[in-house]
């Protein structure tokens, strides 16, 4: 059996992603891609739980979605659910994170207007936090440069 270890690097980029795969030498680099070309690729994860790959996608046509991969990103598939209570789309999504060891299947995935998505299955579907979305002093907050966006999460590491 063997021991090394392959480094993996994403590379999100406004004409697609791109994955590249190495050794722990990093002195030859395998490159697959461009996945999703035409598609600006806002963020790119690696679930260290199951292998899965995420890719935040943006389209000017198509709008934002969620894929996954199971494979390295030989195939790739749609999440559902990413829609607003209203039932319209979703303007941008930017960032996913795999949730805590402890709890496999969760993800999370923030977006614009200010909502943060949880998924209880991998990220093949995904609810809306109503916490957030339905806040009270919501009417009251304040955009910033880039929007109403759930731009970053990050999970207290001593909750699961």
């Amino acid at each position: 059996m063997s021991t090394k270890k392959t480094v993996l690097v994403m590379v999100g980029t406004r004409k697609g992603a791109f994955i590249y795969r190495s050794d722990e030498a990093r002195t030859e680099w395998a490159v697959s891609g461009p996945h999703f070309p035409g598609w600006s690729a806002h963020h790119l994860q690696y679930d260290g739980r199951n292998g899965r790959l995420f890719a935040v996608l943006d389209h000017m046509v198509y709008g934002a979605n969620l894929h996954y991969s199971d494979d390295m990103g030989e195939s790739w598939q749609i999440s559902e659910g990413l829609q607003l209570p209203d039932g319209k789309a979703v303007p941008r999504l930017w960032h996913v994170l795999p949730g805590h060891p402890d709890r496999p299947d969760t993800v999370w995935l923030g977006g614009d207007p200010g909502i943060l998505f949880r998924s209880a299955d991998k990220g093949a579907s995904w609810q809306i936090v109503d916490g957030i979305f339905e806040h009270p002093t919501r009417e009251n907050w304040m955009a910033g440069a880039g929007g109403m966006m759930v731009h970053t999460i990050v999970q207290d590491p001593t909750e699961a």
